[in-house]
């Protein structure tokens, strides 16, 4: 069979509604948003390599394996690397795919490694790479190996593991690493296999230990991995063993994320497969923490006859957890299923979980508790948990009774958040998209579920009621071509492409909501899920002037500009909190200083509303992770006099002494001013300026004029200043601030250049 992040489907139900116990009301973000900023390709961070790796694949005569990526940029296309690890370490490089911005590609491994001169039908395995450039993490990646013969399908996530990711292999802890995993068995000829890839260039060794529900060891392997190879093991241990499911421990003493662990479950005779799902061991120290899990759409029963699934197919939903804690925790479940178009739960008795300890829900029984044992449909089931942060693993779908289809549901931590992202979506070929999505609020919520595809996108509107679902398939929205608020339909040719669920306020609105999807394909008895991610902000966060300075009763304008990980960039200047360090010296309120006395300033931005970005994949996907809050901050000057030009003479492109380079000058007459704008009646002070080229050099200037001048009675001083650039004639622009000190003082900058190439030479236009 096949496995799946399944859907929500339509309920009807007729099942007994038990009143949940009394919880706290769970209110929806009611939050401010910012403003929208023009397309903007200037970073405040320099671009880089980037890595993801990870990805397990495995390809023989009947199995096929590909990589699907997707460009998490909305702004700019993303051209990117993928590399082949063979299970020896042997490496294929592979030739480079282009992303359009939010565009996706599907790279075949068999077909890529046929190039290589590889036999398409030999037995391989390994792990993948994918490596570009880009000031910060940018891209999802998904790797999906099938056997249709079989009807068997595995999926696993890339990871980030660049230096300027989030995780890098680069950072050490103390002791080991250590990894667990969690693998049951749907009936006794199940069969399991872990998949460990070392993405060191030494060798390193792991341990893997597999033990029963209770923690008892059930076998043990100790195995030593070659740089950049891959061990695939068969976990002999569950062939002929009674216990339905258990654990699985990895432990391994190299750099932290240097090895990477996949597994996976199957019965080929029935065509069922699963995957095993690992998670880092939480340190000792970690928070004992209140946290809920979403397992949205279990089928249970006969199957919606929208889904065209045989008449005889009928489901049994299952879920399965494992406490990965040294701590004891407590699972609560909580159904939620749609009844005559309203939200409807039971809440049941807590399950309580030793260290280690792991435990099959039985749904069925759960079911048969809330008075729902004949109920057909789809439901979603929701754990609270309490435990250690990041101490629960859990595994959930539908089987029908003859194990062949497998709807695999991959659980979503429910938590507030800005915008998330679906890696991929697909209609040809006998595929379907379902999705389900879940208002964990106790109020009406509206969002935007925009759907991209090559050359467009879609915005389909969601307006859900107080925890209410809704499901969809992704042809029914492009067999209805309706147009959006925009006039765009998804055209009917069209049969892949990405999306993402944002509030109806804008990409930057905080929202609750869970999000499911999944692949499925009924004739070919498979089901397939691809990475979900959280959105967010993209370090480093900065105000528009940094430095700045201003003038006693003075005022100059901050802005706090957040670039959003897609590229997008967002003025988040009315919806942030200000504050100064030193109210003496200046205010601010909405970015706007004012000057009181002179002195050092310190002003800052702040904004809990928005999440930072941190990871593309998790398992399970959980936007807690992600930071709260951005902040910038910049530092100033509240001086006691002001430099103003009081005359320009000339500006213009200037010829520069270097060979083929282009420039440009501006003499103008300058004046030290009191700060109600009279002159400063002082000779011989000095006066010098400085040019400070913007982060983003464009141009690559390279020679700037600067200098000191001493002032004549008057407080004038003559000033001329030119840049030189060897880019010139070219495209683009620089930013450039002129700043003065007066007798050593730092004063409010006079100039702001903005420099652009022509045809023979530099233009600035000065303000």
């Amino acid at each position: 069979m096949n496995r799946c992040l399944v859907v929500t489907f339509t309920l009807f139900a007729s099942a007994i509604f038990l009143r949940a116990q009394q919880q706290p009301k769970v209110l929806a973000p009611h939050k401010p948003v910012g403003r929208p900023l023009p397309v903007s390709l200037k970073w405040n961070s320099p671009t880089v390599p980037q890595s993801s790796k990870g990805g397990f694949w495995m390809i023989d005569a009947d199995s096929r394996a590909s990589i699907y990526l997707r460009n998490a940029l909305s702004v700019a296309p993303l051209t990117v690397t993928p590399i082949l690890y063979l299970s020896n370490g042997k490496s294929f490089t592979l030739s480079n795919v282009t992303l359009e911005p939010s565009g996706t590609a599907v790279v075949s491994i068999n077909d890529e490694l046929g190039k290589q001169d590889v036999a398409p039908w030999a037995t391989l395995s390994g792990y993948v790479e994918v490596q570009y450039k880009w000031p910060w993490p940018a891209l999802c990646a998904t790797v999906t190996t099938g056997d249709a013969v079989h009807s068997i399908v595995f999926t696993s996530f890339l990871t980030d593991t660049s230096a300027a990711g989030s995780e890098t292999p680069s950072a050490k802890r103390s002791g080991p690493n250590i990894i667990e995993g969690l693998w049951w068995k749907h009936e006794p000829g199940v069969e399991g296999f872990v998949a460990v890839s070392n993405t060191l260039e030494r060798p390193e060794v792991v341990k893997l230990q597999v033990s029963d529900r209770h923690g008892n060891v059930l076998g043990e392997h100790g195995i030593t991995i070659s740089p950049h190879g891959t061990k695939l093991l068969n976990l002999e241990e569950l062939r002929d063993v009674s216990a339905p499911d258990g654990g699985v421990r990895i432990t391994y003493t190299g750099p932290e994320n240097a090895v990477i662990v996949n597994g996976g479950l199957k019965d080929e005779s029935t065509g069922y497969s699963a995957t095993m799902h690992f998670g880092e061991v939480p340190d000792s120290s970690a928070p004992v923490v209140d946290h809920g899990y979403s397992e949205l759409g279990l089928m249970t029963g006969e199957a919606d006859p929208m889904l065209s699934f045989p008449p005889e197919a009928m489901f049994t939903p299952y879920s399965v957890v494992r406490n990965i804690s040294d701590g004891p925790a407590s699972v609560t479940p909580t159904l939620w299923w749609m009844e005559a178009g309203s939200a409807r739960s039971a809440r049941l008795r807590p399950l309580y979980l030793s260290p280690h300890q792991s435990a099959n829900l039985n749904v069925p029984s759960l079911l048969a508790s809330a008075g729902l044992k004949n109920f057909n449909g789809s439901l979603n089931l929701i754990l609270d948990f309490h435990g250690k942060q990041h101490g629960l693993l859990m595994a959930s779908g539908s089987v029908d009774k003859r194990g062949t289809y497998v709807f695999e549901v991959l659980p979503e931590g429910i938590s507030k958040s800005i915008s998330k992202s679906l890696g991929y979506w697909s209609t040809g070929n006998g595929d379907d998209t379902m999705v389900t999505l879940w208002n964990p609020a106790d109020e009406a919520q509206d969002f935007v579920f925009t759907l991209y595809f090559s050359g467009g996108h879609y915005a389909l509107p969601i307006h859900l009621d107080p925890r209410a679902t809704r499901m969809f398939n992704v042809s029914e929205v492009i067999h209805n071509q309706i147009p959006d608020r925009d006039g765009n339909v998804i055209p009917p040719s069209v049969r892949e492409g990405s999306a993402d669920i944002s509030g109806s306020r804008g990409e930057d609105e905080q929202i609750l909501v869970a999000l499911g999807a999944g692949v499925y394909n009924v004739r070919k008895a498979t089901c397939v899920f691809y990475c979900i991610y959280c959105n967010g902000a993209q370090p480093p966060f900065a105000v528009s002037e940094e430095p700045f300075a201003t003038k006693v009763s003075g005022q100059t304008q901050e802005h706090f500009i957040v670039t959003f990980h897609g590229g997008s960039k967002i003025d988040e200047t009315n919806s942030s909190d200000w504050t100064s360090s030193d109210h003496t010296v200046a205010t601010v309120a909405a970015g706007l200083v004012n000057g009181v006395a002179a002195g050092n300033v310190t002003i800052k931005a702040s904004n809990p509303n928005v999440n930072q970005y941190f990871r593309v994949c998790g398992d399970p996907p959980d936007c807690s992770d992600c930071p709260a809050g951005v902040l910038g901050q910049a530092d100033g000057t509240v001086g006691p006099y002001q430099v103003e030009p009081i005359a320009t003479d000339s500006q213009g492109p200037a010829q520069c002494t270097q060979q083929g380079y282009a420039g440009w000058v501006r003499n103008v007459t300058n004046q030290v001013q009191q700060v109600d704008g009279s002159a400063y009646n002082v000779p011989n002070l000095v006066a010098a300026d400085q040019i400070v080229v913007g982060g983003t050099n464009q141009l690559g200037i390279t020679g700037t004029q600067t200098g000191q001048y001493a002032t004549t009675g008057d407080g004038s001083f003559p000033d001329t200043y030119y840049v030189c650039s060897a880019a010139c004639p070219g495209s683009g622009e620089t930013d450039a601030i002129q700043n003065w000190t007066v007798a050593g003082i730092p004063l409010l900058h006079v100039n702001g250049v903005v420099y652009k190439c022509t045809s023979i030479a530099i233009d600035g236009k000065s303000n």
